[in-house]
């Protein structure tokens, strides 16, 4: 049994610095994060409760109130110096609106990195049957609060950096869906990776990284049967750039350009009707040549 420090004191938890129980210590980070000056009227912090543990015993926290002109969205953006001057990990500090006043909000400060640790089992690993009309797990948050997903009515985008859990996050609300026996379910997966392949045993239609057509054409991927759409789309008559941003889902016209080759084909029409106007104007005559071969100049008098 180890006892630490901790905001509120000693607990039985995990191990922790020397010199965490010196007064005023959330002071010291909130003066150290400029959220205010101990020696300067109307720029103290001040705590708008007593500072005690949480129900789940794994953080302390105490209701702040910064000065006059201090706001909520200050604290959060000194977040990470409010964590240096707590002497802890970014990760372990969470600052939680209070509705009364936009000056105060409650300070959480985890015991332990909740990130470090695993959320256990998913309770999808029992294999049991689900329903798609309730909410399905999708873990727990840095506080260790279930996290739940509705799958109805509601389209889901996943997406962070490389290596960090995105095809594990989208299988887990699939394999939510496979094991509901009422759910008609189609997996498609234009990267044609491993990942989804087990799918293929409980989809009712699945394709994998290729799609053939009604020709029997190969080397088809779907991000192929997006492009080939914007293209067509761009040779619409008076579509815009700003409707196929639209129709992409794209802020920026960046990638909108790129399906603007599409119009090459009129391009080269115009270009095609000027080059045919500039030939037609070189061979035919001018009018002052004309009139000096009407008026006996010219290689024609001289034939004569």
């Amino acid at each position: 049994m180890t006892c630490v420090r901790t905001l509120a004191g000693w607990a039985v938890v995990c191990s922790a610095r020397p010199g965490r129980r010196q007064t005023g210590w959330p002071l010291r980070a909130y003066y150290a994060a400029g959220l205010g000056h101990p020696d300067k009227a109307h720029q103290q912090v001040g705590f708008g409760s007593t500072m005690a543990r949480d129900a789940s015993g794994t953080g302390s926290q105490v209701s702040i109130d910064l000065p006059y002109g201090k706001t909520f969205d200050d604290a959060v953006k000194a977040r990470g110096a409010i964590a240096s001057g707590l002497d802890v990990a970014v990760s372990q500090v969470f600052i939680t609106r209070d509705p009364s006043s936009h000056r105060r909000h409650t300070l959480w400060v985890a015991d332990r990195d909740p990130l470090a640790q695993g959320a256990g089992r998913t309770p999808l690993l029992r294999c049991k049957p689900t329903d798609i009309w309730q909410p399905a797990p999708f873990g727990l948050d840095e506080r260790g609060n279930k996290v739940s997903v509705d799958l109805m009515w509601n389209s889901i985008l996943i997406g962070a950096q490389p290596r960090q859990g995105k095809t594990f996050a989208a299988r887990s609300l699939a394999l939510y869906a496979a094991l509901d026996p009422y759910v008609k379910l189609t997996v498609l997966d234009g990267g044609g990776k491993p990942d989804w392949r087990k799918f293929s045993l409980v989809a009712d239609r699945y394709a994998f990284g290729l799609a053939m057509t009604r020709i029997g054409a190969v080397r088809l991927h779907f991000h192929d049967l997006r492009h080939t759409g914007n293209t067509l789309a761009s040779r619409a008559p008076g579509a815009s750039l700003r409707d196929i941003m639209a129709r992409m889902g794209h802020d920026s016209p960046r990638a909108a350009l790129i399906y603007q080759h599409a119009n090459r084909e009129a391009d080269q029409g115009i270009a095609d009707a000027i080059d045919k106007a500039v030939k037609a104007a070189r061979r035919k005559p001018s009018k002052r040549k004309v009139k000096r071969v009407a008026e006996g100049d010219g290689p024609a008098a001289e034939a004569s």
